[in-house]
C-alpha cells in the first residue's frame, strides 16, 4: 500500500492517529487470505492516494485482533470500514465492496448522543 494511507497495528496507534487529524478517517479493517479484501486492495490504496480530504488507516486483522475486538469488527465482517470524525466512532460498514469503498459521501456525525472517544 502507498504511503497515503497509515497502519495501524494498536489501540495506541490508532488513537495517535485519531487524535491527530481533524479529517473524517476511514478505517479499513482486512486480512491478506480473505478473497474479497485481496479483490478491494488495489481499490483501498487507489482511494487513499487520490482523496486527500479523507485519512485512511489500514487495520490488519490478523496482526490487530484488539483493534477489531474493540471496535467490533471480526473475521465475518471484513472486509469492514469504521468512519471516525474527531476521535468518535461515526458509523460501521460491513462487507464493503469496490462500490463503498469509493464512496465520499459518509456521514459525520456519531450516530449515538453521548459517543465515547475509542
Amino acid at each position: 500500500m502507498d504511503l497515503s494511507a497509515k497502519f495501524a497495528t494498536t489501540l495506541a496507534e490508532l488513537r495517535e492517529i485519531l487524535t491527530t487529524t481533524d479529517k473524517l478517517t476511514l478505517v479499513y479493517f482486512y486480512t491478506e487470505w480473505s478473497p474479497p479484501c485481496r479483490n478491494i486492495r488495489f481499490d483501498f490504496m487507489q482511494v487513499a492516494c487520490t482523496n486527500t480530504d479523507m485519512m485512511y488507516v489500514a487495520v490488519n486483522m490478523d496482526h490487530a485482533k484488539a483493534i477489531g475486538g474493540k471496535l467490533d469488527i471480526t473475521l465475518d465482517d471484513i472486509p469492514a470500514l469504521v468512519v471516525f470524525k474527531d476521535g468518535h466512532k461515526v458509523t460501521t460498514i460491513k462487507h464493503v465492496t469496490k462500490a463503498i469503498m469509493y464512496n465520499t459521501d459518509y456521514p459525520t456525525e456519531p450516530l449515538e448522543k453521548n459517543p465515547k472517544p475509542l
